[in-house]
Protein backbone atom coordinates (compact mmCIF):
# COMPACT_ATOMS: atom_id res chain seq x y z
CA UNK A 1 0.00 0.00 0.00
CA UNK A 2 1.21 3.37 -0.76
CA UNK A 3 1.34 6.49 1.33
CA UNK A 4 -0.46 9.17 -0.95
CA UNK A 5 -1.53 11.72 1.75
CA UNK A 6 0.84 13.40 4.56
CA UNK A 7 -1.34 15.28 7.11
CA UNK A 8 0.54 17.25 9.88
CA UNK A 9 -0.91 19.24 13.04
CA UNK A 10 0.16 22.79 13.10
CA UNK A 11 0.64 23.29 16.62
CA UNK A 12 3.25 21.94 18.42
CA UNK A 13 4.22 19.71 15.01
CA UNK A 14 4.65 21.79 12.56
CA UNK A 15 4.87 25.27 13.96
CA UNK A 16 7.69 26.57 16.01
CA UNK A 17 6.71 28.09 19.37
CA UNK A 18 6.73 31.38 17.54
CA UNK A 19 3.74 30.26 15.57
CA UNK A 20 6.80 30.29 12.53
CA UNK A 21 8.06 27.42 10.15
CA UNK A 22 11.12 27.22 7.48
CA UNK A 23 9.93 28.48 4.45
CA UNK A 24 12.23 26.81 2.34
CA UNK A 25 12.63 23.89 3.97
CA UNK A 26 8.55 23.22 3.50
CA UNK A 27 9.20 24.47 0.13
CA UNK A 28 11.59 21.89 -0.75
CA UNK A 29 10.12 18.60 0.83
CA UNK A 30 6.57 20.15 -0.62
CA UNK A 31 8.08 19.89 -4.19
CA UNK A 32 9.34 16.84 -3.61
CA UNK A 33 5.99 15.55 -2.63
CA UNK A 34 4.34 17.05 -5.67
CA UNK A 35 6.99 15.49 -7.65
CA UNK A 36 5.81 12.24 -6.75
CA UNK A 37 2.14 12.94 -6.60
CA UNK A 38 1.63 13.23 -2.87
CA UNK A 39 -0.34 15.72 -0.99
CA UNK A 40 0.02 17.48 2.34
CA UNK A 41 -2.48 18.58 4.36
CA UNK A 42 -2.11 20.91 7.16
CA UNK A 43 -4.47 20.03 10.32
CA UNK A 44 -5.23 21.53 13.62
CA UNK A 45 -7.66 21.33 16.49
CA UNK A 46 -7.78 25.07 16.91
CA UNK A 47 -11.06 27.04 15.76
CA UNK A 48 -10.16 30.50 14.65
CA UNK A 49 -12.94 32.63 13.90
Amino acid sequence: MDINVFATDMDGAFLTDANDYDRQRFAHVFEALQAQGKRFVAISGNQYY
